[in-house]
């Protein structure tokens, strides 16, 4: 596979017909030629860990050097669950009083 590495995100070939400086044009461009002519690199996939620690999960991300993009993977902390708050409902004067005339405990 060939990207180009932008903003941290890989962005695959899109042309398909490349004009050169004498007027010629390349249509259907095979990778060795995207390479060459437009700046697109080899991803490389480092494959991912097979476990993480309880309470851990491998993030991917790219690096790149001249002549390829590298996926890596990071050991980052799994976010703590959120625990719900919650509250008793607070009733109204008005829902106070009429659930006193039908009986209700309030």
């Amino acid at each position: 596979m060939i990207a180009k590495l932008v903003g941290q995100r890989l962005r695959t070939p899109t042309e398909k017909v490349i004009p050169l400086v004498d007027g010629s044009t390349i249509t259907d461009p095979m990778d060795e030629t995207l390479v060459e002519l437009l700046g697109y690199k080899y991803v490389i996939d480092e494959p991912k860990p097979s476990d993480a620690p309880d309470g851990f999960f491998y993030d991917s991300y790219y690096e790149e050097d001249d002549e390829n993009i590298y996926k890596k993977w990071e050991l980052k902390e799994s976010p703590k669950p959120i625990e719900p708050v919650y509250q008793e409902p607070v009733m109204s004067e008005e829902d106070v009083f009429t659930a006193i005339l039908l009986g209700k405990d309030v």
